[in-house]
């Protein structure tokens, strides 16, 4: 469990409604909560970035961070494309 404060999630799934967040720390994940999907900001879907503010250990407020969401994605595209190359190609 989290203490209070804001933190970066990232939201991991969506199942049956409901919208797995993962609160991300320096180390890996800290916590994770299962938030009713239409909690989520609108533009928020698997993969998107938020900040999220916690207290008593429940998720008071969240905002979608399209920059980050952006750049993870972009981050994420390049190693698989990189990793998807054979050995024997040439690189851009």
């Amino acid at each position: 469990m989290v203490d209070d404060g804001a933190y970066v999630a990232t939201v991991d799934r969506l199942e049956e409604g409901r919208a797995v967040v993962l609160v991300e720390a320096d180390d890996g994940i800290a916590d994770e909560f299962l938030l009713d999907e239409d909690r989520l900001p609108a533009a928020a879907g698997e993969g998107a970035v938020l900040e999220v503010v916690v207290e008593g250990g429940e998720v008071v407020d969240l905002k979608y961070d399209p920059e980050t969401t952006a750049q993870r994605e972009q981050a994420a595209r390049e190693r698989f494309d990189r990793l998807s190359r054979r050995p024997d190609e040439p690189r851009d």
